[in-house]
């Protein structure tokens, strides 16, 4: 369970890093909205929000990207 908490742990602050780089750049982050596997779990939607400091939103749309390739293809 350490292990495991661990490897999320370190995707959640890669996510942080990448955006502390796009707020240096001007952009504004103030949400951020997961989709598929991640959005199922309550705890890595928490763990999220605590790295990221941000509200955590939930996608309704299960299979977000068949959706876009989709639209993408409309």
């Amino acid at each position: 369970v350490d292990l495991l908490k661990a490897v999320l742990c370190g995707v959640a602050f890669e996510h942080r890093r990448m955006i502390e780089n796009l707020k240096k750049a001007g952009l504004v982050v103030d949400k951020i909205v997961l989709t598929g596997g991640a959005s199922n779990s309550e705890n890595w939607c928490q763990l999220f929000s605590d790295v990221l400091q941000v509200p955590v939103l939930i996608n309704r749309e299960k299979e977000s990207g068949a959706l876009g390739g989709a639209i993408l293809c409309d």
